[in-house]
């Protein structure tokens, strides 16, 4: 049943909320974002007395870490909000194991980036009893590993990336929105790429020498590659000091691919989700015994080009002939998933990763893409867009200073992870936040620590305003709270959701609004 039209009134969903990122700031350069849309009562712009909000305007102490910024006032008593229907869901006895939190913080941090992989995709969201096998009904690639890493940790069932991979990864390696850093869309050519003077992830742990951290990057880099990055030295330039992986947005083959390390291009045959973790094995084999360390991982699996992997990391029997991955693709990218979690299996039982015992983060870097997304998900509300399947991804974070096993539905999106990350490392906050460049992210390491403490985000924003693989009438903005998510399209069009009942986005509410004047006046 609906909710009382009374609670449809725009200021009724986002009481108080501000979104200067809703306006129609589509060029990536950065000048001030275009405040002339017209926007509903309940979403204005941002402007503080004497100043405009730009892309790098900086931030005032009070703001609540969203994009300068969701502000709420008034907020409404927290809702449940899982990823099934209100009257689906577990009991929270059935879910939650909370333990003492633990003041200590990790020595070293291990970042895992799935590619394309949404929460329709992991079966480890469809438990929601708990017993360890999906309750829905539906067929998903067995992932014990990653399974068993989120029932370590904290699992964010409510986690928003941006709907594309580049634009993810900026956030995640600037802790800023897309319409700050440019990063709007994939990455091709030298367009669009992220810029030179971002402060990084590891250019703030290199402004704490006294932290001592090693750090590198291994993996899909994705964020350009331009002469004015440095070219195939790009992640080097932009702070990493290793990287090895392939630059692009996909490899044309899983076994016969271009692998840069450190500038230097090589052709490579082995099978790259089991080169990527021997890289980053390798790494680690190198460093000197008690310096902690940050490794970014970043895998191109389960993203295309979709094969069958090698039969020591699956349990498939197809055939893996063309003509059958063009038939059954959905089958073969579960086969890829499936692999990827052994080999991220194998990089946790490393011993270096097994002594260190790093904080582990695991996210999807995008909604799963919409050739292998299956019944009873919408295909063209997939990766790309802004609609749920375009930027709900599984994430959890599990390891030292973590207060219990529980799963949350706290908002979380991938912003947030560069604050959190750089606060449980120990980072002096004025090495991240004072540099001139607002930080739209906000810490969860306090929530992580401590499962007394209160989410920091109340709303959640994200972006998917341009992209080749969308029609230009899906791309957009979106917005949500606990219960309610609005669209804004790049035409203009509006759409309004009740996420608590209706997670698949199945019942646009935004016409109960703009079909009562006086509903709307108010």
């Amino acid at each position: 049943m609906l909710p009382p039209r009374r609670r449809l009134r725009p200021h009724a969903l986002f009481p108080a909320l501000v979104v200067v990122s809703l306006c129609a700031c589509d060029e990536p350069a950065p000048s001030p974002p275009d405040a002339s849309v017209d926007v509903p009562a309940a979403i204005d712009r941002v402007d503080t007395p004497d100043r405009e909000v730009t892309p790098d305007s900086p931030s005032t102490p009070d703001d609540l870490g969203t994009p300068d910024r969701l502000i709420v006032a008034d907020t409404p008593a927290p809702l449940d909000v899982l990823d099934v229907p209100a009257a689906d869901r577990p009991a929270p006895a059935d879910v939650m194991v909370a333990t003492d939190a633990s003041p200590a913080r990790p020595r070293s941090v291990l970042i895992v980036i799935a590619d394309d992989f949404g929460v329709d995709s992991a079966g480890f969201y469809a438990d929601r009893d708990g017993d360890g096998t999906p309750d829905d009904g539906r067929t998903y690639a067995p992932m014990p590993t990653v399974a068993d890493l989120c029932r370590r940790g904290v699992t964010f069932r409510q986690a928003w990336s941006a709907a594309t991979c580049s634009p993810t990864r900026a956030q995640l390696l600037t802790g800023r929105f897309p319409f700050r850093t440019g990063v709007v869309q994939p990455v091709a050519g030298p367009d669009g790429a992220i810029r030179p003077n971002e402060r990084t992830l590891p250019r703030v742990l290199d402004l704490n020498p006294a932290l001592d951290f090693a750090h590198a990057n291994i993996g899909k880099w994705h964020l350009g590659n331009s002469t004015a990055l440095g070219g195939t030295m790009a992640p080097n330039r932009m702070g990493w000091s290793h990287y090895s992986g392939n630059l692009s947005a996909q490899i044309a083959s899983f076994t016969a691919w271009d692998r840069v390390t450190d500038g230097l291009t090589e052709r490579v045959t082995e099978y790259a989700t089991t080169v990527t973790v021997s890289d980053a094995t390798a790494w680690l084999d190198r460093q000197r015994p008690g310096r902690p360390w940050l490794l970014w991982v970043a895998f191109n699996a389960p993203h295309s080009p979709h094969h069958l992997p090698p039969a020591s990391l699956v349990t498939t029997t197809l055939p893996g002939t063309p003509t059958d991955i063009m038939r059954r693709p959905a089958m073969y990218f579960r086969a890829s998933l499936e692999a990827l979690d052994r080999e991220i299996g194998r990089l946790l039982r490393h011993p270096r990763v097994a002594s260190d015992q790093p904080l582990v983060v695991f996210f999807g870097d995008n909604g799963t893409s919409g050739e292998v997304v299956e019944a009873p998900y919408d295909r063209t509300r997939a990766k790309w867009t802004p609609y749920q399947n375009g930027l709900h991804v599984p994430m959890c974070v599990a390891g030292p200073g973590i207060a219990g096993a529980r799963p949350s539905d706290a908002l979380i999106n991938v912003v947030d992870l560069y604050p959190t990350v750089l606060d449980a490392m120990g980072a002096e906050r004025t090495t991240w936040e004072a540099s001139g460049q607002p930080i739209d992210g906000v810490s969860y390491w306090p929530f992580l620590r401590d499962a007394t403490v209160a989410a920091p985000r109340t709303t959640n924003f994200a972006e998917a305003i341009a992209g080749s693989g969308a029609t230009p009438s899906s791309l957009g903005r979106a917005a949500r709270d606990e219960r309610y998510k609005l669209l804004r399209f790049n035409d203009g069009r509006e759409e309004l959701y009740d996420l608590t009942n209706d997670p698949r986005e199945l019942t646009n509410l935004r016409g109960m609004v703009d079909g009562d004047a006086a509903l709307r006046a108010r």
